[in-house]
């Protein structure tokens, strides 16, 4: 739904989505009747790499298969991690497809206005949001392989999780960074201070790619 909306058209017209206004940042259409800013660099290489072949395919019809593309490839990720032999697989799968779809809870404007810790109409529908999703869990397993299970694990697929995870929506190193560091931290400095303050110096520097991006 939010793929299939014209280039363009308002936030509220079709379905609850930040889509077109990016498609309109895109094409430098200037429909809304307020100014926005957007700073999602590596989901507007991708939409301009579209945009290239919108006289034979219309824009909308790649972002939408890119985005459920994203969705479902989340989905197949907490099924893998979830599933711990055949006995789980029935749970797992119900469980990933529910954590897919938890999102915040929205008041109606009337009740509450602005949103609550959030700039676009819901996490749900922000298209930046299903792009990163399969990232934020890919970097998640790897710091609780290299960090919680302490398995022989090369860091540099996590940093490259990492990275492209902040690329595709900056905000993410705001919660995600800080939250793992933290955890770290605090879970671990009254059995050994030394060994987890040098264990947060060096999940810090894996972070150090993406912070520079």
């Amino acid at each position: 739904m939010q793929g299939i909306q014209p280039v363009g058209d308002d936030t509220g017209t079709l379905f609850s989505s930040d889509l077109p206004m990016h498609f309109n940042k895109i094409y430098n259409w200037e429909t809304f009747k307020y100014d926005y800013n957007t700073n999602y660099s590596l989901f507007h290489l991708i939409l301009n790499f579209f945009k290239l072949f919108d006289g034979i395919i219309p824009i909308q019809i790649p972002t939408a298969i890119l985005l459920a593309g994203m969705n479902l490839w989340a989905v197949i990720i907490l099924k893998k991690y979830l599933t711990k032999d055949s006995k789980t697989e029935y749970k797992a799968n119900l469980l990933a497809i529910a954590i897919s779809m938890v999102s915040m809870i929205i008041l109606p404007q009337k009740i509450h206005m602005p949103f609550f810790g959030i700039g676009s109409p819901n996490q749900w529908h922000n298209p930046t949001f299903l792009l990163l999703k399969p990232f934020i869990l890919l970097s998640y397993i790897k710091v609780e392989k290299i960090f919680i299970n302490k398995t022989k694990n090369k860091p540099l697929l996590f940093i490259l999780y990492n990275t492209i995870a902040v690329a595709i929506k900056p905000s993410f190193a705001m919660a995600f960074i800080p939250g793992t560091l933290l955890y770290l931290f605090l879970s671990g400095i009254k059995i050994d201070a030394k060994s987890t303050i040098k264990k947060c110096i060096k999940l810090f520097l894996y972070y150090l790619p993406g912070l520079i991006i």
